[in-house]
């Protein structure tokens, strides 16, 4: 039996179904341990992080049951805060002697300095002499009977060195005040007393109790119990057994009512950590306990990994089972059909009969008869390509088994492998959308092909029930007389529209291309008419030859001065036009101008020294209210008129697109810039 010309394809990779159903097992099972990893880890990390909070929340209730129960020991409060002011007293004492090098202190600073009230100098009969607040000067410790308490250690006959106050009233301003007075130091009678306001007695009566309470209070070592103080923000009290704990970021810190709890999870900004915290306010003051939740992933991680390694090793068993079991009942069966395909697909006899289970024994049934039919269409493909001609080519695809027979001259026509041709097939057939084929014609398209050799195929493309088509006709010979003929068409459109002097567009191409940009929804752009004056005089002095010379070497500064883009053309004679066909700055425009005016003298030096040669340059814009070239060219015109009329060798923009081209503005009454460009400001 002859070897057929029928290629029959599969996925095209390297890999054997074994390898692959191996690799998607493998696969699965590792998708598998990382799903349920991550799963578990998920879930102990929300248990821990919940149980943590429970417990934090706990704690908290649990130290405000106990601030509410401490008894407050105001014997012991009173005794440190005595020992307190005595202590500032006597320092102000020292600062207001005599004998000492700071003796220049001012009362007022000597209270501000100790934080207290006011700071009085009591004399030996009992009269305050000095004070920080002048208010108090004069007062008589005689007179009243709150004061009067004072009067023995004035007097110098108090054994302990200072008498203090708690329930004080100011005489000055009636307020409460408490008094705290010690010796003078230089002095053997007389009294240094100082006022502290009630509040500060209250204050630090609050933090003795809640600095005891808070202290109290055992802590693991990645938390931290707080109190602050709601209104200042100081913090007053921090558990003891961590106090070397400060990476806590209060930048979370929250504001809260008067007996409102809150709770949560933060990040915090300056060291990236995880932070449970539970926060409660009570008697205005905030407190807070917090959990570094980064010192439970130690014990999550070693939860996680034993996890993980009893996923893995049941994973591991479960693929090799599976695998085996594929590999007994399907991958047995699949190779020898591929088997069988190949040694089909190489032109040999198969029988296609066996397998396993009924399912393969009825589908090499089907691949059977599926194989007697692709005999025939083969042959049929073939012939009909022989009957069109040399030049003709055809084969024929069905996507629904993947497979497409061949003429025998379409791969060497083509100069293609199997493999390309197949991948060119089927990219063909797929680009083609459902609903582009009709139920009843089906589709038909062409499509011109290039070999590598420059052959030019011409592929004739059907799509009909589920199968598609195709007559390949090489036109490599009608495309070239084609292309031949194109080009002189193409050259003939170039002279037709190009100036044969200078190599640039004529006025024909430019009218056509701005009557064509007159025509879009926003039309826009500048057109620039070039003049070269005092030409004639080229030709008359030194010949035409020269003067064509002369127009070229113009030609090609004018080329050079503008992008390709924009469109330069010679209009006739020494008149020549540029078409920009986009809006650009004013500022770009004028130095774009200024830079052609320039280059043209530098260029065309000996010109203007022979024969006074010089450039005039008028400009308009493209506008909605243009309506023809012939009316652009009038306002370009009456634009280059004005710059002869200044002086030559320059430019003119209308802005206005003015036509008028009057010598005289005698009868004119309307405002322009024409006339202030010819005529300056002077009126009409």
């Amino acid at each position: 039996m002859s070897k057929r010309c029928i290629f029959i394809h599969g996925g095209g990779g390297q890999m054997t179904i074994r390898k692959i159903v191996l690799f998607c097992l493998t696969s699965v099972a590792l998708l598998v341990c990382i799903a349920s990893t991550v799963l578990f880890y998920s879930s102990q990390w929300r248990k821990s992080s919940d149980a943590e909070m429970a417990y934090l929340e706990e704690s908290i209730d649990q130290l405000l049951v106990t601030v509410d129960t401490v008894e407050d020991s105001l014997d012991t409060l009173h005794e440190i805060f005595t020992i307190d002011y005595v202590n500032r007293a006597n320092t102000a004492a020292e600062l207001v002697s005599d004998d000492t090098s700071v003796s220049n202190w001012s009362l007022t600073e000597i209270a501000e300095m100790l934080e207290v009230q006011a700071v009085n100098v009591v004399d030996e009969n009992g009269i305050i002499t000095d004070s920080s607040n002048p208010q108090n000067i004069g007062i008589d410790f005689h007179v009243n009977d709150r004061l009067r308490a004072f009067l023995p250690l004035i007097q110098g006959e108090t054994e302990e060195g200072y008498v203090t106050q708690f329930d004080g009233v100011s005489l000055a301003t009636g307020k409460r005040m408490v008094y705290i007075g010690v010796r003078r130091t230089d002095a053997s009678h007389g009294m240094i007393q100082i006022e502290v306001l009630p509040e500060e007695l209250q204050r630090y009566e609050s933090v003795i109790d809640i600095k005891t309470a808070v202290e109290a209070v055992p802590t693991e070592y990645h938390a931290i119990l707080f109190a602050v103080d709601q209104s200042s923000e100081e913090v007053i009290a921090f558990s003891q057994n961590n106090p070397h704990y400060n990476n806590y970021s209060m930048e979370k810190f929250p504001e809260l009512s008067e007996g409102e709890k809150q709770s949560g999870i933060y990040e915090s900004q300056t060291n990236g950590k995880t932070w449970a915290a539970v926060f409660a306010c009570h008697n205005g003051v905030i407190y807070g306990y917090v959990s570094d939740l980064t010192a439970l992933y130690p014990e999550i991680w070693r939860e996680v990994g034993t996890f993980s390694g009893l996923v893995i090793v049941l994973n591991i068993i479960l693929t090799l089972m599976l695998f085996l079991l594929i590999g007994r009942f399907i991958l047995d069966d699949v190779t020898l059909l591929s088997e069988r395909l190949q040694r089909f697909t190489n032109g040999h006899i198969v029988n296609f009969v066996g397998g396993r289970s009924k399912e393969f024994r009825n589908l090499n049934k089907d691949i059977a008869l599926m194989a007697e039919s692709i005999e025939s269409r083969s042959a049929r493909v073939s012939t009909m390509a022989k009957v069109l001609g040399e030049d003709f080519a055809a084969y024929e695809y069905f996507p629904n088994i993947g497979q497409e027979v061949y003429s025998e001259n379409l791969l060497a026509m083509m100069e293609l492998t199997s493999e390309e041709a197949h991948n060119r097939v089927v990219e063909a057939y797929q680009s083609v959308k459902p609903e582009q084929i009709d139920p009843q014609t089906g589709y038909y398209e062409e499509e011109r092909y290039t070999a590598k050799s420059g052959r030019v195929l011409l592929i004739r493309r059907t799509i009909l029930n589920s199968s598609s088509y195709a007559f390949i006709q090489d036109i490599t010979d009608a495309d070239r007389e084609l292309q031949s003929l194109s080009e002189n068409l193409k050259l003939s459109e170039t002279k037709r529209y190009t100036d044969a002097l200078t190599g640039l567009f004529n006025r024909s191409y430019v009218q056509k291309e701005l009557e064509k940009s007159l025509k879009s929804d926003k039309p826009e752009g500048t057109l620039i008419l070039v003049d070269l004056d005092n030409f004639k005089k080229v030709n008359d002095s030194v010949g035409h030859l020269e003067g064509d010379l002369l127009l070229k070497k113009f030609a090609k500064i004018l080329r050079s001065s503008f992008r390709t883009s924009d469109i330069v053309a010679r209009l006739g004679g020494d008149e020549f036009v540029v078409l920009i066909q986009q809006n650009i700055p004013d500022d770009t425009l004028r130095w774009k101008l200024n830079y052609l005016v320039e280059t043209v003298h530098e260029e065309l030096e000996e010109y203007y020294k022979l024969c006074q040669l010089s450039v005039s340059v008028g400009a308009a814009s493209i506008t909605p209210k243009v309506s023809s070239f012939e009316e652009l060219y009038q306002y370009a015109d009456a634009a280059m008129y004005v710059a002869k009329q200044n002086g030559k060798d320059g430019f003119y923009f209308n802005h206005e697109n003015n036509p008028c081209m009057k010598k005289e503005c005698t009868y004119c009454r309307a405002v322009c810039s024409r006339r202030e460009a010819l005529f300056g400001k002077k009126e009409m």
